[in-house]
């Protein structure tokens, strides 16, 4: 969801002459000295906001020694709408006041409005929109009664503005046409520039694309003949964000750096918040997710600080997709509802049918496709209303994809030829692509086609013309499955080759470093946020950073980012496990054991249950250092000393024993490296982990082209869980949150698996995956409801009656309540 660079009205315009008489015709009597300054000081606004202040300020002493009141109000709007472009709005406004009450004193209607058009800025800024219409209802008025043109221009862009905000794109573009029209006429360069920014994003929100890039670069060629900085940092952000919208990202790039460092020069804090977001953009598109995250969480710094609420909520929707693409689905909710309960506040519509179609695919992803349908179903109808074409494409997409996994499969075509249509006539590239892979998924999911291999074979094409990473992947692993299929083995090895490459170059070791540590800023700033609110001291502060720190540590080996071959863990189709002989093979589901070359480790080679225990400590964090004192804390409770740093080197030395029993004395380890009193685990080429490798099926379940493929994942992570991780271990602390990622892991693949079963005809695979879910949590619904349909269909009537005496008792032992209604009413169902 990309953000517009469009200057406010107030921001940049009036003209500064002192030499403007007031509205009763008599002259100013400022000195040509205090004319120059407050000449210089509006000129200033745009490239220097802080320098621009201290001139005025220095101005308006001057006004004020001399009694100019006239002077002082122009000082004043001009030090107001500084402030605005430095996003602090308090003091802008408080400026703002101060001029309008001079300038009504003065009787001075156009420079009453265009104060009143600064304050709107502001209100409209901070999410106030009432406010901000409130007071550009004022600020017409007094622009229409003083016969400005000027004014009347700054108050029709200033609705215009306000009006794309709201979604209402249409009506948004005839007041920024108007606007132009009447720039035009009085010979008003600045201001005929703010208003064709206006009609180019109204024309880009309206899927004309091609057409908006030509208006934005018209208005880049004015304000460059202008020396306007500020409208052509705009102007070149707003082309970069019409280029990736047509596939040429490598040009977007440049011109949304370019628009970056302009604003980065000029102090302008709004419009930074808006290159971050649109460069994160752009870089989730190539892929690129650590810089993609990178720029969005300086974003949402950015707009948190100065009070920017749509920003915020634009922000808080990328990073989420962020979260999504990399597969790590436990903070998406969280972004998607937030960013919808902000705009929801702000009457920021585009911002909430975004967040909707966010949400509609987060409820697809845990399987509840009904609720999905609606969010879809709700952004679609918002982006008809609006006309906001870019957004109505991707929500006709996003519901036949619902459509398809319900079955419907020719209503999901007809949305899907909708989309088709819609992305060729906007020129949306990344949006035909996708349609493309969508309907070609769907025609080749059950039965391959030449007909669905057609649609895949014209959005590969695109996808490698537009560079887009992410999708080349899906779309190589969508075709590798589909060759399957057809028997075809040297074309599905060669698309999983393709895919394997896509996923390396963007899932490489690097890649997985800098995300981990953006997450843990982000993450931890949030916690900090929280902690702050709740009173707790610095002390506090840093436990719960550590323990962030560590969380997303274990998280981000959770969503298995692909690896580029480093040896980790080799696992090939069918979860056949591809170990050497002489590797390392660990099983830690159920019963633990090591063997090594084929042979067990047992009590004899461990000597210590402390070699053993710090074994597995490493293993949950492998490849990850541990410094001696976290080993300490984290296994013994204790603070490191002489005489627990000695039990640490001790079984330091008795697991490189059992691991590599031929070792001369003194040599180095292969598996066990340490480095500055600290010691990771890393178990080489041929070592195989299970619960790792049960990771990486997960994770690349989740980012299957289509169900059947999903389903053979999931079939083959759940054969590798044995029982709980480490249960042997289960009552201490740090096996517990590993335990429970994996175990969350493998109850959101059984309970797909038996949606699927069920929802195939499969009968008896539903009752034992859902009875293998109900065993971990009595009072999972789903789990209730596939079982308790499964056995009706299949007419076990007694059964499943004694399944929902047993889920009503569940209910009211762990929950104190009755079980939902639509559980109870599946016995009458036949």
């Amino acid at each position: 969801m990309s953000q517009l660079n469009a200057p406010s009205p107030g921001d940049v315009t009036m003209p500064s002459s002192t030499s403007e008489s007031p509205a009763s015709g008599s002259p100013s009597t400022s000195p040509p000295a205090l004319g120059a300054i407050i000449d210089r000081a509006w000129h200033l606004r745009s490239a220097d906001a802080a320098g621009s202040i201290e001139l005025a300020s220095e101005a308006l002493a001057l006004a004020r020694e001399s009694g100019d009141e006239q002077a002082a109000a122009l000082s004043l709007r001009t030090i107001a709408i500084a402030h605005v472009a430095l996003a602090e709005y308090d003091e802008g406004n408080a400026r703002a006041a101060e001029a309008l009450a001079l300038f009504e004193r003065l009787g001075d209607a156009a420079g009453a409005a265009v104060a009143l058009a600064t304050m709107a800025t502001s209100a409209r800024r901070i999410g106030e929109v009432a406010s901000a219409r409130e007071l550009l209802g004022q600020a017409l008025e007094r622009a229409q009664r003083s016969g400005s043109g000027e004014a009347v221009t700054i108050c029709l862009n200033g609705f215009g503005n306000l009006h794309r905000s709201t979604g209402e794109y249409t009506l948004s573009l005839q007041l920024h046409r108007q606007a132009r029209d009447l720039a035009r006429e009085y010979g008003s360069l600045e201001e005929e520039c703010s208003a064709t920014l206006g009609i180019g994003g109204s024309l880009e929100r309206l899927g004309s694309f091609t057409e908006a890039l030509e208006v934005y670069h018209e208005a880049l060629a004015i304000a460059q003949r202008t020396g306007h900085t500020r409208m052509e940092a705009y102007a070149a952000g707003n082309i970069g964000t019409t280029l990736e919208r047509l596939g040429r990202v490598g040009e977007a790039l440049e011109y949304e750096l370019r628009s970056l460092a302009m604003k980065q020069r000029a102090g302008d804090r709004w419009g930074l918040g808006i290159s971050y977001n649109n460069l994160g953009i752009i870089y989730r598109y190539l892929g690129n997710y650590a810089s993609a995250l990178e720029a969005l969480v300086a974003s949402l710094a950015v707009t948190r600080e100065i009070g920017d609420r749509e920003g915020e909520s634009v922000a808080l929707n990328c990073i989420g997709q962020v979260y999504e693409e990399i597969g790590d689905m436990t903070k998406v909710f969280g972004c998607f509802s937030s960013s919808l309960e902000i705009s929801k506040t702000i009457g920021f519509k585009q911002g909430e049918a975004y967040s909707l179609s966010h949400l509609g695919r987060f409820h697809a992803h845990i399987g509840d496709m009904p609720r999905a349908l609606a969010y879809y179903i709700r952004c679609l109808r918002m982006a008809e209303q609006s006309g906001e074409r870019y957004l109505e494409r991707s929500a006709l997409d996003e519901v036949a994809r619902a459509y398809s996994h319900l079955g419907d499969l020719d209503r999901a075509a007809e949305y899907l030829r909708r989309a088709i249509e819609l992305s060729r006539t906007t020129g949306d590239r990344l949006g035909e692509a996708t349609s493309l892979w969508t309907m070609g998924e769907m025609l080749t999911r059950e039965r391959p086609d030449r007909a669905g291999l057609e649609y895949l074979s014209q959005s590969l094409a695109i996808a490698v013309e537009i560079g887009n990473r992410d999708v080349l992947r899906s779309l190589h692993l969508t075709l590798a499955g589909v060759y399957d299929r057809l028997g075809d083995e040297a074309g599905a090895t060669a698309h999983r080759a393709e895919y394997q490459a896509c996923a390396e170059e963007i899932f490489n070791a690097e890649a997985t470093r800098r995300v981990s540590e953006l997450l843990v800023g982000f993450e931890g700033e949030s916690a900090r946020r929280h902690a702050a609110m709740l009173g707790l001291d610095d002390a506090d502060l840093l436990e719960i950073n550590a323990a962030v720190e560590r969380e997303v540590a274990s998280r981000i080996v959770s969503i298995g980012m692909p690896r580029a071959s480093d040896g980790e863990t080799t696992i090939v189709r069918d979860g056949i496990v591809d170990a050497d002989p002489a590797g390392i093979v660990v099983r830690t589901f159920g019963e633990f054991r090591v063997s090594v070359g084929g042979r067990d480790l047992g009590t004899a080679q461990w000597k210590r249950r402390r070699a053993r225990d710090l074994f597995k400590l490493l293993l949950i964090n492998h490849r990850r250092s541990m410094t001696i004192d976290e080993i300490i804390e984290t296994l013994w409770g204790g603070r490191a000393d002489r005489k627990s740093e000695m039990l640490v080197m001790n079984a330091i030395s008795h697991i490189r024993s059992a691991l590599e029993p031929e070792r001369r004395r003194g040599a180095s380890s292969k598996y066990l490296i340490g480095n500055d009193r600290s010691y990771a685990l890393h178990l080489g080429d041929g070592g195989w982990i299970d619960f790792l490798g049960f990771k990486e099926l997960i994770v690349s379940a989740r980012r299957a082209g289509s169900a059947r493929e999903r389903r053979d994942l999931y079939e083959q992570a759940i054969d590798l869980y044995r029982g709980d991780f480490l249960k042997e271990d289960l009552y201490e602390p740090w096996t517990a949150t590993e335990r429970d990622l994996l175990k969350d892991a493998f109850l959101e693949a059984v309970e797909f698996l038996a949606v699927e079963y069920h929802r195939a005809g499969e009968l008896d695979a539903a009752i034992d995956a859902s009875r293998r879910i109900l065993a971990h949590d009595s009072t999972s619904e789903r789990a209730h409801e596939v079982l308790i349909a499964s056995l009706v269909a299949r007419g076990r009537h007694a059964e499943a009656r004694r399944v929902v005496e047993e889920c009503r008792a569940a209910f009211r032992r762990e929950l104190d309540e009755e079980p939902p209604e639509k559980i109870l009413a599946l016995l009458n169902a036949r």
